[in-house]
């Protein structure tokens, strides 16, 4: 009679480690498998610093192709990570940076205090894969923020 009590006891033992994992953990580590910098480092090969903060996100609906636009902001701790990152950025103009920001932010329907204010100057990153999917990372030094927009089609 004991054993089969001991046995019982370890079934419902077991199942309450199998019922925490699933409610627990694999929630956790799915979380982290669709964190947005481990994403843009995967799709893009650029990598947000660790110590960055996200701060806000939107993306449109994905179309049949896997076609969307996304939009991210990240607070920054100015460490020697960020500084590292922001030293391979560009300075000046390009001309179809801010018509390239300005579609994101159309689209994507994003509000006035989370568009960046292109009049200070970003550093920046404008990227293109292809003729079709590109990417713009903006570094607003005085805000201390970094606005990441991707465009797939």
């Amino acid at each position: 009679m004991k054993l089969k009590n001991k046995n019982k006891v370890f079934i419902i033992a077991l199942m309450a480690v199998i019922l925490i994992l699933f409610l627990v953990i694999i929630p956790m580590f799915w979380k982290r498998q669709n964190d947005s910098k481990r994403v843009i480092a995967i799709n893009w090969g650029i990598r947000i610093p660790d110590t960055s903060e996200e701060i806000y996100e939107k993306e449109s609906p994905a179309g049949f192709h896997g076609d969307n636009d996304r939009y991210n902001i990240f607070k920054i701790k100015m460490d020697q990570q960020t500084t590292d990152f922001i030293i391979n950025m560009n300075t000046g103009n390009h001309t179809g940076l801010q018509e390239y920001v300005r579609t994101i932010l159309k689209t994507l329907e994003i509000p006035e205090e989370y568009s960046p204010q292109m009049e200070q100057k970003p550093i920046w990153i404008l990227y293109s894969k292809n003729e079709w999917d590109k990417i713009a990372v903006l570094y607003m030094e005085k805000e201390q923020r970094l606005y990441v927009m991707e465009h797939f089609q």
